[in-house]
């Protein structure tokens, strides 16, 4: 990371950049973007002072302010991340153009599930990225949690990705008055150590989960019988199979095996997502599929739900 007083005065290191490397850039989207953002937003900006340089030997194509053309930019991650295409798309003038390179998944992280619970997967149809966000919210509110208000479904996990749809989910479940205990990457050891309690003994009926507090702490939650994805993990497929094995922790007072379900919620906007837990194929078929939802069997594969 630059010092931050080379970003504000806007001094020469940061403009003479010809070559900028970016490692796991997975691992940075979990940390405050910000920061990557302000770094590119202050590259190859005119200095407001000379500090000593002999401009006699400096490139002509940096003096007329045209660096930003002749920068190579290397990007390296082990995952889609959306924000790479954003930076490449905004941020990466170089006059020969931009490469990205992705490996399809033939397999997908649904295969190191090992519990026997059905995994089904809801899609729900948008007309854009940026409205997707309040339709995955209404499909969630009127769709999916009606289903698990009753009392048989309790034990019932939320797993949410970003924090802002976290915050939303949490202000309507306590407008609802909803049973929920919470854990993110905010809360505090004991608040944490109170909610995995009151969740696993029943005490509480929901227990709502943010990716970033398990991407930092890797909590081993206890007593999960209905698992609902919100959305799927941008650290998919590694933590989308992590969460569904969870459920091998019960508490055996807490109703039969039988009673268990695993639920996903996407869009044709969560292909990046998806194809790392199901495949880059069977993605694309559930995308384009009449059929809205699609049940999956740990070690069986993809079936057809039946269901519209």
């Amino acid at each position: 990371m630059l010092p931050k007083d080379i970003l504000d005065n806007r001094t020469a290191p940061i403009r003479s950049i010809e070559m900028l490397i970016i490692d796991q850039m997975d691992v940075l989207a979990m940390q405050n973007w910000d920061h990557i953002s302000h770094i590119f937003e202050h590259m190859h900006l005119q200095p407001s002072q000379s500090h000593g340089v002999d401009f006699s030997r400096v490139r002509m194509w940096g003096l007329n302010g045209l660096s930003k053309f002749y920068r190579q930019t290397i990007m390296f991650s082990s995952m889609v991340v959306p924000e790479i295409q954003a930076i490449m798309n905004k941020d990466c003038s170089n006059y020969c153009g931009n490469v990205r390179f992705s490996n399809p998944y033939p397999v997908g992280g649904i295969s190191g599930v090992s519990t026997s619970v059905p995994i089904v997967f809801h899609r729900f149809d948008s007309n854009s990225a940026t409205r997707s966000v309040d339709d995955r919210f209404d499909y969630f509110v009127n769709r999916v949690m009606p289903d698990f208000k009753k009392d048989l479904m309790y034990h019932t996990c939320i797993f949410v990705p970003s924090y802002f749809d976290f915050v939303r989910v949490r202000n309507w479940s306590n407008g609802c008055d909803l049973d929920l205990a919470e854990i993110s990457e905010y809360s505090k050891d004991k608040n944490v150590a109170a909610a995995r309690d009151h969740f696993f003994h029943g005490e509480k009926h929901f227990l709502l989960y943010s990716e970033r507090a398990h991407f930092y702490r890797r909590f081993t939650i206890k007593g999960i019988r209905h698992l609902i994805f919100y959305q799927l993990p941008s650290q998919s497929p590694k933590f989308f199979a992590e969460l569904c094995n969870f459920m091998h922790f019960q508490n055996k007072k807490a109703g039969s095996d039988g009673n268990m379900t695993c639920t996903v919620v996407y869009c044709k906007y969560d292909i990046h997502r998806l194809a790392p837990v199901v495949g880059t194929d069977t993605a694309q078929t559930m995308l384009t599929s009449a059929k809205s939802v699609h049940m999956f069997s740990p070690g069986a594969g993809a079936t057809d739900s039946g269901l519209a």
